[in-house]
């Protein structure tokens, strides 16, 4: 069985595959169709990691891991997966380039899966890719998943990709979430507690922009102000200033 190293951020590098986290680190859109054209033979038929496997804590990230039912509780869940169209021998694009490929490829096949963009889910997005060395021995594969941070036995296209496993995307807060977390502005997704625990964050309104284009810094932010002024006096019967 191949070694496995795991740092601090959940980095997995392999013999021949490496996983990378967050897969929704960027929106770089990639087309596929003006990748090189691959030869008639390629070094895979079709890619090894697709859709409808799942995976164990214990098994995922092992190259000859076996996949288990996704009927029973599992930790990880393919959604997608596409080989690149470099022929062998082709040079490596730089692990920049390979990375924003994944990652928008990626986020575009959970979009199609779930309907929500995967720049703003609340789940974690992350996928294999190849590294310099599986490149030069004919490695082409991406294969996207998505890790859950507790045992599931729903599917993805069963879950609220917004809020989940008592997380919430910080583009789906709605007024009545209350967050513990002290890092509400750092993160895409943040814990929900109930109201009547310890919180730091409490939202108490949501009120939408006007339609139209960008109108500037400056005057998002006097809009945004006056909103939240008007609606806190409401929420707290008392003004921002005197509370």
């Amino acid at each position: 069985m191949p070694a496995r190293f795991v740092d601090s951020f959940g980095l997995i590098v392999l013999a021949a595959i490496t996983l990378v986290a967050p897969g929704c680190a960027t929106t770089i859109e990639i087309d596929l169709q003006a990748l090189p054209t691959a030869p008639s033979e390629q070094v895979f038929a079709e890619p090894v990691m697709g859709p409808g496997q799942c995976f164990t804590e214990e098994e995922l990230g092992f190259v000859d891991a076996v996949s288990v039912s996704c009927d029973t509780p599992y930790i990880a869940e393919f959604f997608g997966a596409m080989l690149r169209q470099e022929p062998v021998g082709a040079p490596w694009p730089e692990l920049e380039r390979v990375q924003q490929d994944a990652s928008a490829f990626c986020n575009r096949e959970f979009a199609s899966v779930t309907g929500v963009a995967g720049e703003v889910t609340a789940l974690d997005i992350l996928f294999f890719r190849p590294d310099v060395a599986s490149w030069e021995d004919g490695d082409r594969e991406i294969a996207c998943f998505v890790r859950y941070p507790a045992p599931s036995e729903r599917s993805l296209d069963e879950l609220d990709p917004m809020r989940s496993f008592g997380f919430v995307s910080t583009f789906g807060l709605r007024v009545g979430d209350c967050i513990a977390d002290s890092s509400l502005t750092g993160d895409v997704a943040v814990q929900l507690v109930g109201c009547d625990e310890a919180h730091r964050f409490e939202i108490y309104a949501s009120v939408p922009m006007l339609e139209g284009s960008f109108p500037g810094g400056p005057v998002v932010e006097q809009l945004t102000n006056a909103a939240c002024d008007a609606a806190f006096e409401i929420y707290v019967g008392t003004t921002r200033a005197d509370s």
